[in-house]
Parts: structure tokens; C-alpha cells; sequence
């Protein structure tokens, strides 16, 4: 009975495989499955990223004055990180915001993420490609 067992799972491995294959040789998209071209054009600027979140940010009626805005730059590279600061009097506007910005930078194929500090009452927003925090906004309770 065990090896009627271990064959039957032999020969389900095998039948695997063999179609995995086939896939693989009549898929004319593979090199773009298994291949991740690193020279691949990106889908946006960050110059572009900044515009969508400041008009984001107008919409809730939060000007350029209002926020305090601050530029990283990395020695070993030519990326700039934005950082924003802005003082607001309602916690739930993060969150209106943050639903707002996520529509926004699915457009460019980007994610938001945040964290909460309750001691501090900072909420941040982090705009992520692939690892990499290309803006924070943070946004501090006067509350």
C-alpha cells in the first residue's frame, strides 16, 4: 500500500511539472514574468508624485503655508525623500486623506501606508514603491 501511495505521488509531481513546463514554453509573456528589468522606465516622477499630493492636500484646504516641508537627500544617490509637517485640528482628517491619496497614487502603480503615534498624536503617511518611502506626511493633533 505505500507504494502504491508513493508512486501515485510521483507521478502527480511529474504531471505537475510537465504542465508547468508546456506553460512555460507556449507563454510568449514569460521573460516578463520571471524577469524583472531593472533599466524599466518608472510610471511616474517624483516631481509628479509631489503636485498629487499637494493638490490632494488643497482639496482638504490645507495650503503650501500651512505645512512644513523638508528635503532628504541620500549621498549616495540622486533621490530627494520629502517630508511634510502639518498641524491639524481634526484627527479623522488623516484618514480622509489617506482613503483620498490611495485612489491618487494607484494611478501610479504606488501604495500609502501610515502609522499612528497616540502619545505624540502624529499620524503619518508613507507613499511606497517597492520598499522605498518617497514621501511622508505627517500630520500633528492640536487636540
Amino acid at each position: 500500500m505505500e507504494n502504491g501511495i508513493i508512486i501515485r505521488i510521483f507521478v502527480v509531481i511529474l504531471l505537475s511539472l510537465a504542465i508547468f513546463f508546456y506553460f512555460l514554453l507556449n507563454n510568449n509573456d514569460i521573460e516578463q514574468i520571471f524577469k524583472h528589468n531593472k533599466t524599466e522606465s518608472l510610471k511616474y516622477s517624483l516631481a509628479d508624485v509631489d503636485s498629487t499630493v499637494d493638490k490632494v492636500l488643497s482639496k482638504f484646504h490645507i495650503s503650501k503655508n500651512q505645512m512644513k516641508r523638508n528635503e532628504i537627500r541620500f549621498a549616495e544617490t540622486d533621490f530627494v525623500r520629502i517630508e511634510k509637517r502639518i498641524n491639524v485640528l481634526n484627527d479623522s482628517l488623516s484618514l480622509l486623506i489617506n482613503l483620498e491619496l490611495k485612489q491618487m497614487m494607484d494611478d501610479y502603480g504606488l501604495k500609502v501606508s501610515g502609522t499612528e503615534n497616540l502619545k505624540e498624536k502624529i499620524t503619518t503617511l508613507y507613499i511606497i514603491d517597492k520598499g522605498t518611502i518617497l514621501q511622508s506626511i505627517g500630520f500633528k493633533s492640536k487636540k
